[in-house]
């Protein structure tokens, strides 16, 4: 008696697991467990995974996948399925030292300006917001602080 073969519901592949009643490949499985994750678990942290985008890739070795970007759709040749995506991780990086170096930039209002005190207190509040999620530390902003009211005060 000889073995039934499983193929892979999704792509005839080799079938590895079930889900339910159908079987699959752990490729395609993963891309399932992808879009469950995607919609139920979600992810704020800006940073995508690697989901299978097309076919096994042996020539860049042993389980190496065409994979896509689950939030931005950048392509590449995943090791595993659900890897971080290096195009989303640096682009999150940029974007916090662009938002570090915003906040950290004092109002451009002239000191006989009537609108200098609101202004201040605006940035002052952007300051607190920053500190609190991790953008800035305490520290730069107290130094972004006494550089542009400290002084001012002094002048």
């Amino acid at each position: 008696m000889s073995a039934v073969e499983v193929t892979c519901t999704t792509c005839d592949a080799d079938a590895t697991v079930t889900l339910g009643a159908l079987s699959y490949c752990s490729p395609c499985r993963e891309v399932i467990r992808d879009e469950i994750r995607a919609r139920v678990i979600g992810d704020e942290s800006g940073i995508g995974w690697a989901v299978l985008a097309g076919r096994h890739r042996p020539d860049f070795g042993a389980g190496a996948v065409d994979a896509e970007c689950s939030r931005c759709g950048a392509t590449w040749v995943a090791d595993v399925l659900g890897e971080s995506c290096g195009w989303c991780e640096s682009s999150v990086d940029k974007l916090m030292i662009w938002q570090a170096e915003i906040v950290l930039k004092p109002p451009e209002v002239d000191v006989d300006d009537r609108r200098r005190d609101d202004a201040i207190r605006g940035w002052a509040d952007r300051l607190a917001v920053a500190v609190e999620a991790g953008t800035i530390t305490e520290h730069h902003a107290r130094q972004a602080w006494d550089r542009e009211v400290v002084a001012d005060v002094a002048a």
